[in-house]
């Protein structure tokens, strides 16, 4: 059959936040904020992280909104922005952190030029615990413009595609790409019951 995840893996949503959506809400674990140093999680910037979480957990096969890639997998939030906006030492905070609760997958929906030590340290950190890493290229639109951690070798670097199974202009891409996946209007949870449209190597 068609696999829909497990209820044993967690997922760690490395973004800004997100909302409760009915979709995954009973499947969210405790999550942690580390600009605010709490474990508040809600969605700070225009329900990216809600996205990005249905994307890859919403319910299937219960006659509503969309079916994510898993449907069993728990959700754990980390905040690493303030606002739609943060530095790369809070990303690499929350990796640690997220590694240390358990994760077995870290969700990078983020994008850094600098790619500064702290985070590829905390990147080879998760890398030696075992734990997959997924980030996205970055919207540059750029060639051979992949941000961080999506360059770093240890995380699988993913670019987006358009409707047409073509490179999406707005991608950036590298030889640090290791999949492409859809990244325009993609339909998704918005807010707790709500469902909408956002393009971006985020949704891919």
């Amino acid at each position: 059959g068609w696999p829909i995840g497990s209820a044993d893996g967690v997922v760690a949503g490395l973004d800004a936040g997100l909302s409760p959506h009915e979709e995954f809400a009973d499947r969210l674990l405790p999550g942690w904020n580390v600009p605010d140093g709490n474990d508040q999680f809600a969605d700070e910037c225009s329900s990216h992280g809600t996205h990005v979480a249905g994307i890859l957990a919403a319910e299937g096969d219960n006659e509503q909104g969309v079916a994510g890639v898993a449907w069993r997998t728990r959700i754990m939030p980390v905040v690493v922005t303030d606002g739609c906006s943060g530095v790369e030492s809070w990303v690499a905070e929350g990796i640690v952190w997220a590694v240390d609760q358990g994760a077995d997958i870290l969700n990078m929906s983020l994008q850094y030029s600098a790619g500064t030590q702290v985070l590829a340290d905390a990147v080879a950190y998760a890398n030696t615990a075992g734990v997959i890493q997924v980030a996205a290229t970055g919207n540059s639109g750029q060639t051979d413009d992949v941000k961080a951690p999506a360059r770093f070798p240890e995380t699988i670097a993913v670019a987006a595609t358009d409707n047409r199974d073509q490179h999406w202009l707005s991608s950036s891409s590298g030889p640090e790409v290791d999949l492409a996946a859809p990244g325009w209007r993609v339909y998704s949870c918005t807010n707790t019951s709500n469902y909408g449209y956002k393009s971006g190597t985020s949704m891919a």
